[in-house]
């Protein structure tokens, strides 16, 4: 007779082996994006170099997969590894159009990796674990808040509560950004608290 213990073993490390699968499709169609899209050769090189860690990792992930190892290191390190290399992006995307020739406002209204940290919090609670979308969702409000701040350092960042420059000009409403960032966190805390009961249960 299967365990309680076991089917919950089994069900995490099927949602890991997802995660494993799913980071190996990401990377692969964001190097595939970046060479054909990308600003610089500076941004070409520096994706590839992320990529290159994030296989190994993967790889060395799904090795302790296979020997069902570590589970929750693995989804911890997981976690981690997909929030850095999110974190990246703006950064990256930012220094290839020209970097501090154009305002760090840039990096703010970069919509694609929002839709990306919904995408990793989402896949991480397939798991039926609460500490792995706890995880994302601490990271990303810290890197968030970070970039926030970083970009608030540059001197022509202009801070206003005019919704329509701030999507259409070089001003950043902090309400809006921050109320966005607020959603996230909601969401990631649902998700906990649903993958707990359903764990629970």
């Amino acid at each position: 007779m299967i365990t309680t213990k076991e089917l919950l073993l089994e069900r995490e490390l099927r949602g890991l082996r997802f995660i494993s699968y799913f980071r190996i499709f990401f990377v692969l169609a964001n190097i595939s994006i970046t060479m054909i899209v990308g600003k610089s050769l500076m941004e070409r090189v520096v994706v590839g170099i992320i990529s290159l860690i994030s296989f190994f990792a993967t790889f060395y992930f799904t090795y302790l997969l296979k020997q069902k190892r570590k589970l929750e290191l693995v989804g911890i390190m997981s976690a981690i590894l997909d929030v850095s290399l999110l974190a990246c992006l703006p950064y990256i995307w930012y220094e290839s159009v020209g970097g501090d020739s154009i305002p760090r406002t840039y990096m703010l209204k970069a919509a694609t990796y929002v839709s990306m940290y919904f995408a990793i919090l989402i896949i991480h609670s397939f798991t039926i674990r609460p500490a792995y979308p706890l995880i994302i969702t601490g990271g990303v409000t810290l890197s968030s808040t970070f970039l926030f701040f970083f970009a608030k350092q540059d001197s022509r960042t202009i801070i206003s509560n005019d919704f329509v420059t701030h999507m259409l000009g070089n001003t950043v409403s902090a309400e809006f950004y921050f109320s966005t960032l607020l959603t996230f966190v909601f969401s990631g805390l649902i998700l906990a608290f649903f993958t707990y009961q359903s764990r629970k249960l």
